[in-house]
């Protein structure tokens, strides 16, 4: 028997939408996600965003919790299980009252620079055992806030993103290991997206739930489809940046990205969809604000792929 499954649009990004936000109310380091912890403005404000992106239409909630894992390498214990539950509260209180959604907390890599290769665990196994710790802290929170994966964004190695699944394998947790890539579909170390994903298959029996693409070119989210051979059904989420701009560029630049022809990307973006049947998620990267998000979800809306 054949499946008909949704398209659901994700939360855009927090970043990028706070450090716009926060010159312009005199608050500087709103983007700073450990400050949530000083309650106030920090916290109404991921509150109120959480909500805007409910409210534009995205069903896959995703935390804040991206810039957590410096303090956890910094031996702060503590202090990042504290960082962690409070994002996840904040998601799960914009969430009451709504339609049900997917709970996705989010993880970065275990460097300091996402773009680095060099920066990276230098072995799959130092990655496992550094994501573990992450996820062991998710774990506490699994149920009592309902969490459905854990997502693990813009990881630029393959020996890292085998890490990040050994470790949910060894915890017994669903996991989304997501990709930044360039115009050519590959990793910052220059290995091609496909050849990263079969490795991880091959090692770990497919454990993951399947894999994203995130804060890329669109068109490197093209290219990686166009060219993904036989693991093109194992890319299930795509959120690519505002920009075509390579993001090492884009770090460099002052001031924010904006999405300038939002329509015509939405529909470039969800016609992309369409072509690959096995894209259960879509939404936007750096750049996209809750106004693109919506655009996503209302394109998105009725479009369905069937198994």
């Amino acid at each position: 028997m054949s499946r008909i499954l949704d398209i659901q649009a994700s939360f855009g990004p927090y970043g990028t939408e706070f450090e716009e936000l926060g010159p312009k109310i005199g608050v500087p380091d709103l983007d700073q996600s450990s400050k949530i912890l000083d309650g106030g403005i920090y916290r109404s404000a991921r509150l109120d965003l959480a909500r805007e992106y409910l409210q534009a239409g995205a069903r896959v909630a995703t935390t804040d919790t991206f810039g957590a894992r410096h303090f956890l390498r910094s031996g702060d214990l503590p202090t990042y299980k504290e960082l962690i539950g409070a994002h996840v509260d904040v998601v799960c209180e914009a969430l009451k009252g709504t339609r049900r959604r997917s709970l996705a907390v989010a993880f970065g890599p275990a460097g300091n620079d996402c773009y680095k290769p060099e920066d990276a665990p230098t072995t799959a196994e130092e990655a496992r055992d550094f994501h573990a710790e992450q996820l062991a802290v998710a774990q506490e929170l699994w149920q009592k806030a309902g969490i459905d994966t854990a997502l693990f964004e813009t990881i630029c190695t393959g020996r890292e993103g085998l890490g990040v699944v050994l470790a949910a394998q060894k915890l017994g947790l669903p996991v989304i290991p997501s990709f930044v890539i360039d115009k050519e579909a590959k990793l910052f170390d220059g290995e091609p997206l496909v050849d990263v994903l079969k490795r991880i298959d091959a090692a770990t029996g497919s454990y993951a739930l399947g894999y994203g693409i995130n804060c890329c070119p669109i068109e490197g989210a093209e290219k990686a489809l166009s060219s993904a051979n036989g693991m093109r059904h194992r890319i299930l989420m795509v959120y690519p940046n505002a920009s075509s701009e390579d993001p090492r560029k884009l770090q460099e630049k002052k001031g924010v990205v904006h999405l300038h022809d939002r329509e015509g990307t939405v529909k470039q973006l969800v016609n992309m969809v369409r072509q690959n049947p096995s894209i259960r998620i879509i939404g936007g990267c750096c750049g996209y604000d809750p106004k693109a998000i919506r655009s996503l979800a209302r394109e998105a809306k009725g479009k369905r792929h069937r198994f």
